[in-house]
């Protein structure tokens, strides 16, 4: 129905569940998407919440029968920010990225009086000499080792991913190949500006030689699956 796929782009604005507030029909599958412009912070806060609970529901976001995701992002590109259903309110949620999105399912059993949420866009005021200079936290171990992978490592299992870390003693990581094709991945687990990136290279413990890229290329992924080259100026 109409209203269950929406757009938002006015400043502040109202989100229903169908049917508010009486109470959601089965079987849906709803998206409502809010378009912010640039440099615009988008706030979203529920007055009431109740959805179908789950009552084996070992933790939050393990939703079995109805359920409200809501993405920083487009749906089921994300990254998502939580699932939510029962009656437990959700807590405010902010954005910055320009969309922020809500998908709902409901089955074919029980239905409950659904959701109201409102959201409000705040513009956030930059200056022109802005300008990122914290780290990920590749160095300082912020980021995990888990949050690292590669397409291949060294057979001898000292060049390992989660040794990619600038200023790493401890040998760094080397592919089993010396191809254009191995890659190194790390998951930032949330939408982040990404300002500069500093690569290194190691002298290895054993054979006290040098080993380092001279060129390398950037891909930018939301969801793991689809993939952008970012490419700056004449020479990429």
């Amino acid at each position: 129905t109409e209203h269950c796929f929406r757009n938002f782009s006015a400043p502040t604005g109202v989100i229903e569940s169908p049917g508010f507030p009486d109470k959601y029909p089965h079987n849906l599958e709803c998206s409502f998407i809010i378009i912010s412009p640039p440099q615009t912070e988008v706030t979203l806060s529920f007055q009431t919440f109740d959805l179908e609970n789950d009552p084996l529901l070992m933790g939050e976001g393990e939703c079995k029968y109805d359920w409200l995701d809501v993405w920083d992002g487009l749906p089921q590109v994300g990254p998502l920010i939580g699932r939510y259903c029962g009656t437990k309110i959700p807590p405010k949620i902010q954005s910055s990225t320009g969309l922020l999105s809500l998908s709902f399912h409901t089955d074919m059993a029980v239905a409950k009086d659904g959701f109201s949420a409102r959201y409000n866009m705040t513009r956030k005021e930059v200056s022109d000499t802005f300008h990122c200079s914290s780290a990920f936290g590749l160095e300082s171990g912020k980021i995990s080792d888990d949050q690292i992978s590669a397409s291949t490592s060294f057979y001898d299992g000292r060049w390992q991913p989660r040794q990619a870390r600038l200023n790493n003693e401890d040998n760094a990581w080397t592919p089993a190949e010396d191809s254009n094709k191995e890659y190194i991945q790390v998951d930032l687990q949330f939408l982040k500006v990404l300002t500069g990136i500093a690569t290194q290279g190691a002298v290895s413990k054993e054979t006290q030689k040098s080993y380092y890229v001279t060129t390398f290329k950037l891909e930018l992924s939301t969801n793991g699956e689809d993939w952008m080259i970012y490419r700056h100026g004449k020479n990429h």
